[in-house]
């Protein structure tokens, strides 16, 4: 009986388990091995163990969903009209083979597509589904983790998706004041609800020769422009046999917030550097206890470091230091919390891409003087007429993703003292003009093969005029943006601030040409 009872309380405490792929052991060991070996060990009832087949290896599909594509550009071709299990980052073959080293070559926050009005400040946020984009990317390679049609199949995706959900949860800890209530305040101060999509086509549309009868916009419960509010139903999904959960059911993790959810996350413990990079304390973060505003700006630090780095660390590992006037622009009204980082400035890149441009999911790549900097992942369908919500995006014209790369400050420098500029004498508008003419891009398929480049960014071939264009809905938009930053004070807990952006402008705004004579558009 008493191994009869460890087997209930275990099948009572059984919950979806998640994947930290930002943890610090990721960046050496690579996907963990449970997700890669063909069969495992497991105990069985009367303390024994047996080895199976390993379910997170992959899944097999029976039957093969339908609708499921083939697909190929020529490059990178995946065959899940064929495949009877999952793949990631498979050959390209009807009988493919795994590459796990390609995969684990890790050189490589709500919506990509925000309805609110930004703030000042946007260049510096950006959106939880970036990274969550990248990671479906990396995993799926040429596999059916990276495309939007196959991807939940991947027994990884549940693993991801938790993981997704606890990062959600932690910002949500921290910034419990951000709600989606009744609505945003516009420019002019007045509440506005959000809602879906107004109708955007009428009847008859057409997308990739499908014809639809009736308007695509709305949701299965929602008709268009219906306003949404925190007690907007969330069907199909039922707290009883009469009502559907709601929006603020589901906020938070405290005993206080909502309904009881049954789940939590293992609570967090992170150092905390003050601005001349001292460990002043630990602090352990566990979303389901009530904190102060004096705690919750604590927490706030520790993961803008964790995640996004110390930036007097990031300075001072640069063997050179920065002398022009740009980087020590006068920072006036700084609060007692906080000092300025001298010789120290932000460069980003927002980005914005077209969700359709290709068929299926692709990457934009920005390299600085030949460096890697960062890219930027869109996560899409090989088949997006067959998706009504992507039919709809695409007739608002506002299929879009939008994501920053930074570029680390010691790679400025270098560029800046390479091409001798690294002078007290250089001017704003000499940084950003060198800066612009070294940066390049492309647009790469989920292998890295390449599908696009900007007219001079070509890294791969001679860019030639005889290679197509992409179509202007379909070309990148980049743009340049630069910041002082402010950390916290000697002693102090206080998270970092972004003050006195500059907008340097567009960035590889001219031609943009397919790779390849054919275009591998949709």
């Amino acid at each position: 009986m008493a191994e009869k009872a460890l087997w209930h309380q275990a099948a009572r405490e059984l919950r979806f388990p998640y994947w930290d792929w930002s943890a610090v052991q990721v960046e050496t060991d690579g996907l963990p091995k449970i997700f890669s070996e063909a069969q495992v060990t497991v105990t069985v009832p009367k303390n024994a163990t047996t080895t199976l087949k390993n379910p997170l290896m992959s899944y097999t599909l029976h039957p093969i969903p339908v609708g499921a594509p083939d697909y190929s550009d020529g490059q990178l071709s995946v065959y899940f009209a064929e495949w009877v299990r999952t793949y990631r980052w498979a050959s390209g073959e009807r009988n493919p083979r795994e590459n796990y080293t390609e995969l684990n070559s890790w050189d490589y926050f709500s919506n990509t597509d925000p309805k609110a009005p930004p703030p000042p400040d946007a260049a510096s946020l950006t959106s939880l589904e970036e990274p969550h984009n990248q990671i479906h990317l990396d995993i799926g390679g040429g596999g059916d983790m990276a495309y939007n049609e196959m991807a939940a199949f991947d027994p990884m995706f549940f693993f991801h998706h938790c993981n997704v959900d606890r990062l959600y949860a932690l910002w949500e800890y921290v910034y419990p004041d951000y709600w989606i209530g009744n609505g945003y305040y516009d420019a002019n101060g007045g509440l506005t609800p959000f809602r879906e999509s107004p109708p955007l086509c009428g009847s008859g549309w057409k997308l990739n020769h499908r014809v639809f009868p009736e308007d695509p916009s709305g949701t299965y419960q929602e008709d268009p422009n219906t306003s949404i509010s925190e007690t907007s139903g969330l069907p199909p999904f039922r707290k009883d046999s009469n009502n559907y959960w709601v929006t603020k059911d589901v906020r938070g993790l405290q005993p206080s917030q909502g309904l009881t959810k049954y789940y939590t996350y293992d609570p967090l413990t992170l150092p905390v550097s003050d601005g001349t990079s001292n460990v002043v304390k630990q602090v352990t973060i566990d979303v389901t206890k009530p904190s102060t505003l004096e705690e919750r700006t604590e927490y706030i630090a520790a993961l803008h470091q964790y995640y996004g780095g110390n930036t007097v660390q990031l300075r001072d590992t640069t063997n050179l230091v920065a002398k022009p006037a740009l980087f020590n622009h006068p920072v006036t009204d700084v609060p007692d919390t906080h000092q300025v980082v001298d010789g120290y400035r932000d460069f980003v890149i927002v980005v914005l891409l077209s969700q359709y441009a290709f068929r299926g999911s692709h990457r934009l790549e920005l390299f600085l003087d030949g460096v890697l900097v960062g890219n930027v992942s869109v996560f899409s369908r090989i088949n997006p007429a067959n998706c009504e919500a992507c039919v709809a995006r695409i007739a608002s014209g506002d299929a879009k993703t939008r994501g920053i790369i930074t570029i680390p400050h010691a790679l400025v420098v270098q560029v800046l003292e390479k091409y001798g500029l690294n002078k007290e004498t250089t001017t704003d508008e000499e940084i950003v003009a060198l800066l612009k003419k070294h940066i390049v891009a492309k647009i790469v398929n989920p292998i890295g093969s390449a599908l696009a480049h900007a007219s001079h960014g070509h890294v791969t071939a001679s860019p030639g005029s005889h290679l197509p264009e992409l179509k202007e809905e379909h070309r990148p938009n980049l743009r340049f943006h630069s910041t002082r930053v402010l950390v916290s004070a000697p002693g102090g807990t206080a998270p970092p601030q972004s003050v006195g952006w500059i907008d340097h402008g567009e960035v590889l705004g001219g031609e943009w040409r397919h790779a390849t004579v054919q275009p591998i558009s949709e």
